[in-house]
């Protein structure tokens, strides 16, 4: 009789480790494994049921119910599968070692717009050196038309003036002034008499 009894309970032992008696939740929130190596996956909420997987570090899981008398939580894992661990290796936030690698794809990031920026900066000089090369080009161009001005100038004053200092010119110049003053004065005096005999 004793026997049997034993042989019962061990059976029911058997039967309640690998098929556990706890209801699943519909709800599943989004979770991170912590930064622990690697944490076994249990079929039921204690270290008492057999292992059936593992997971490591930094892994992402769906966390679907937590057991408050033993502090195991049970995730979804690799697709479909359920298991149970200890609910201080899950977190709802990314462990170190997938924050540590979401900060090196932003360092990436920020690295690639740092290298556009840079390209653009260059190509900006470039082009300040461009227009500071044209801008001393015409400023030269403006200084030698000021100069071709300049000597134009001085060499037409000199032309004007050597004009009136060239006796022939000056002697023809007189010439001309005697002739008009000459045909100008007859026609004003005869008025003049005209109107004294009056």
């Amino acid at each position: 009789m004793f026997r049997t009894s034993a042989f019962v309970c061990t059976l029911l032992f058997s039967v309640a480790l690998f098929f556990p008696s706890h209801s699943y939740s519909n709800t599943a929130e989004p979770a991170f494994i912590s930064d622990a190596l690697f944490v076994y996956i249990h079929s039921g909420p204690s270290n008492q049921y057999r292992i059936i997987g593992t997971v490591n570090a930094g892994d992402a899981v769906q966390l679907l119910d937590r057991d408050a008398d033993s502090g195991y939580v049970q995730i979804q894992f690799e697709g479909n599968r359920r298991g149970w661990l200890p609910g201080q290796y899950v977190s709802t936030t990314p462990g170190m070692a997938v924050q540590l690698q979401q900060l090196n794809e932003q360092l990436a990031e920020q690295q690639s717009e740092l290298s556009q920026l840079q390209q653009q900066n260059q190509q900006l000089s470039r082009d300040l050196s461009a227009r500071n090369e044209e801008y001393n080009r015409m400023r030269d161009q403006l200084q030698v038309a000021n100069t071709a001005y300049e000597q134009l100038k001085v060499q037409f004053d000199a032309e004007h003036s050597s004009v009136w200092q060239n006796p022939k010119v000056l002697g023809a110049a007189i010439l001309g002034f005697g002739l008009l003053l000459g045909l100008i004065l007859p026609l004003l005096i005869p008025r003049r008499k005209n109107k004294e005999r009056w």
